[in-house]
């Protein structure tokens, strides 16, 4: 226990006494922490995911390529009906608008016109 007291008196003493530290000591310390310190790095914003394009949003409005196909398909055909107008449509829209009246009406005709040889 002897050894216990003395190291305390020891340390009661030395946090009395001021001790000056040489000079430029202190500067260079805090020139080695500042040097030591991370530097500050700007943060770059990261773009998102690239915005679809109208017709990818379009096509997915309209439930997918698919249906778009389907769509695009019905609207050509309407194209054709509407401006080449063969027999059985005309007479299928005179019936329709009460113009005339038929007998009988053929809208599915035969294939023998297409394999008839000339």
């Amino acid at each position: 226990m002897d050894h216990e007291t003395d190291l305390y008196q020891m340390f009661a003493v030395a946090s009395h006494q001021r001790v000056d530290m040489p000079d430029g000591l202190t500067a260079r310390i805090l020139a080695d922490a500042a040097a030591l310190q991370p530097k500050v790095q700007l943060r770059v914003p990261v773009a998102g995911p690239p915005r679809p394009g109208w017709f990818a949003t379009l096509t997915d409005w309209l439930g997918g390529s698919g249906s778009l196909a389907g769509i695009s398909a019905a609207a050509l055909a309407g194209l054709y009906l509407g401006v080449v107008q063969p027999s059985p449509v005309q007479a299928l829209t005179a019936l329709v608008a009460g113009n005339t009246t038929i007998d009988s009406l053929d809208l599915l005709p035969s294939s023998d016109g297409l394999l008839a040889q000339e």
